[in-house]
């Protein structure tokens, strides 16, 4: 062997040592940094991302509980958004159901209570109690109604931001 042969073999066997470990890094970081910014994505509010699975190692195994992961998530939140909606749809129901039968009171009771100096005292002090209680369950409905709308404004500004942000590129 000539020393160019010599000198050659080392160098050779050095460029297939990093091509090999080139590779194998490539095929193990390329997958956690699909990873990483899929994670982002979701983190941002893109329930739809997923991550490709085309191996059947450990990182194709991490990819399919990432993406169950994903899945259960969104099937959760999804789930969370209808029971919100469905009891925002109740409160505001009932609030506005419970309007037209407390205004029917009131104004009986206004009538009772414009009347209450020609009553026995303890008639009197009930029209005033009455009068009292009107007021005061007024007061709840009102603040009931606007929870109400406070969640369902609420409930479409987070719509609002989960539609914009699955348009971020």
């Amino acid at each position: 062997m000539t020393g160019v042969q010599t000198c050659a073999l080392p160098i050779l066997l050095v460029l297939l040592i990093g091509l090999i470990t080139l590779f194998v890094t490539f095929r193990l970081v390329a997958p956690i940094r699909e990873a990483a910014e899929l994670a982002s994505k979701i983190t941002a509010g893109d329930l739809r991302q997923r991550i490709s699975v085309n191996r059947s190692d450990e990182m194709g195994r991490l990819s399919t509980s990432f993406n169950d992961m994903t899945a259960s998530l969104q099937t959760q939140i999804a789930r969370l958004e209808k029971l919100s909606h469905l009891q925002q749809r109740f409160v505001s129901d009932v609030s506005h159901e419970l309007r037209t039968p407390l205004t029917t009171i009131r104004m009986a009771s206004q009538v009772l209570h414009a009347e209450r100096n020609s009553f026995e005292p303890s008639l009197a002090r009930s029209a005033e109690l009455l009068m009292n209680q009107i007021d005061r369950f007024e007061a709840l409905l009102s603040d009931l109604l606007e929870v109400s709308r406070f969640d369902a404004e609420a409930a479409v500004d987070r719509k609002s931001t989960r539609l914009n942000s699955s348009h971020i590129p």
